[in-house]
């Protein structure tokens, strides 16, 4: 049996209300009668029937600050469940038996050792709508097996069928949309031959202008394909042009490049020529001997030396005459050396040509 309720910040109250078997609560409005019934069934129940479920909404609708508690007593042990606002704004909800924190299976497992109590406000309950005072019913006395399928597939079938409604108001809208529709249509007055005629004429003029559509881009394909290739003509022209105009640019350097070159040329040639010239003016005139004179000088050296009869002697005539008549380093005289050295052992004395 619950022996007591407790709360703190609660509906704005706080206080430890003692409870008998039958206990008869009296007092004016505002003096917490409401609030002792209230408190009892959220700290049984973990809601009240008719009322909000979720943590914030429970606290919004009876907390007081940021701190709310509900609590009783039953078997000796203390039941209490802290709602607790948290700086970012949520709600916590805190389990305790015996003043201890334990979790929420905890906490419905020592509730259902203690054998289960019950709390309803039966002028509550009478006020509620029939599916809610199912639901308070189930809360209550909960099946002895899982409902949550049946209690999911209910759900399910509940939305299916506000669908089906908002389908069918839609539908409906739409029927007399149409309707009024139908009933503000002024129909032609002509008969439906006519109609067929006109039909036709159209049809007819439609078809016409398809063919001429057909026409139009034929035309126009024709025409983008000339214009490409008026298009790449110009470009093969323009590129040929100018191929030309860097050819004969190129020309022109050549043709610049070979003058220079022969400019070039002709000074070299002209520079050559002007060493060979300097070159001529420089060299020592020849002595050209008359070959009368040459003999006649060759015959006085072969009379000096015809007293020694030796070829050493006439080889020495021949040199001898020869350096007279101005051969400084022929190739006669240079042989005529070799010769001599032969005869000599590498020495001779040269005669004197008077």
């Amino acid at each position: 049996m619950i022996s007591k309720v407790t709360a703190a910040g609660f509906m704005g109250g706080d206080f430890d209300q003692p409870l008998g078997k039958h206990t008869l609560i009296l007092g004016p409005n505002g003096a917490g009668k409401s609030s002792r019934t209230n408190a009892l069934m959220l700290a049984v129940n973990g809601a009240i029937p008719g009322g909000p479920k979720t943590n914030p909404d429970i606290f919004a609708a009876f907390g007081n600050g940021d701190d709310m508690t509900v609590g009783f007593e039953m078997g000796g042990l203390t039941f209490e469940r802290e709602y607790t606002r948290k700086k970012d704004g949520s709600i916590t909800q805190v389990y305790k038996v015996a003043g201890k924190k334990v979790s929420r299976e905890f906490f419905q497992q020592e509730i259902g050792a203690k054998g289960r109590p019950r709390v309803i406000d039966l002028a509550d309950f009478i006020s509620l709508s029939d599916q809610k005072k199912i639901d308070a019913i189930l809360n209550l006395f909960p099946p002895a097996e899982n409902v949550t399928p049946v209690v999911a597939a209910m759900e399910k079938e509940k939305i299916a069928l506000n669908d089906a409604a908002a389908k069918l108001k839609a539908q409906e809208s739409v029927c007399a949309t149409l309707q009024a529709q139908r009933a503000g249509m002024q129909l032609p007055a002509t008969t439906l031959s006519a109609v067929t005629e006109e039909v036709k004429d159209i049809a007819g003029i439609m078809a016409k202008a398809r063919i001429d559509l057909a026409e139009e881009e034929k035309a126009e394909a024709v025409e983008a394909q000339k214009k490409k290739d008026d298009e790449r003509k110009a470009k093969e022209e323009m590129e040929r042009t100018e191929k030309e105009r860097l050819a004969e640019i190129r020309a022109k350097e050549l043709e610049a490049e070979n003058a220079k070159k022969q400019e070039d040329l002709k000074k070299k040639l002209a520079e050559k020529e002007a060493e060979l010239e300097k070159a001529k003016a420089q060299k020592p005139a020849e002595v050209v001997v008359p070959a009368e004179k040459f003999m006649e000088q060759l015959d006085r050296a072969s009379e000096r030396a015809s007293g020694s009869d030796t070829v050493a002697a006439s080889i020495q005539a021949i040199i001898t005459a020869m350096e007279a008549a101005g051969c400084g380093a022929c190739a006669a005289k240079l042989i005529a050396k070799r010769e001599l050295k032969k005869y000599t052992g590498g020495t001779h004395g040269q005669a004197a040509i008077g």
